[in-house]
């Protein structure tokens, strides 16, 4: 989850970087000619820098709720499989102790038995 989001924000930087390097070229472009047509390329690739930047932010934050939820989801299963586990070991110590009086009162029986017989 980690490396998925280090890669989200990896990708944005690098968009980042590539539009900044094409909005500098489009300016130099419109300051150095007439520019009318540059100009609304510059405007363009600006709005799609925008839309673009938009896009990747909603996709980490999405990513983020996804790990967040899985987080959430692991965190209930982790409490589940604490109180199944709790649940077994008392189960066992009951069974354990119930067992441990009848082989008491087993041995208890054969002792008397043994001593009227003998």
């Amino acid at each position: 989850a980690a490396k998925r989001r280090e890669k989200l924000k990896e990708d944005f930087k690098k968009k980042e970087a590539e539009i900044e390097v094409s909005w500098k070229e489009k300016l130099e472009a419109v300051q150095s000619l007439d520019g009318r047509k540059l100009a609304s390329l510059l405007e363009r690739d600006r709005s799609k820098m925008i839309a673009e930047g938009a896009q990747q932010q909603r996709a980490w934050e999405d990513e983020r709720k996804k790990m967040e939820s899985e987080a959430k989801k692991l965190v209930i299963e982790n409490k589940q499989l604490n109180r199944d586990l709790q649940h077994g070991v008392a189960m066992y110590d009951s069974l354990k102790n119930e067992l441990e009086g009848q082989v008491q009162s087993s041995q208890e029986k054969l002792e008397t038995e043994l001593r009227q017989q003998g």
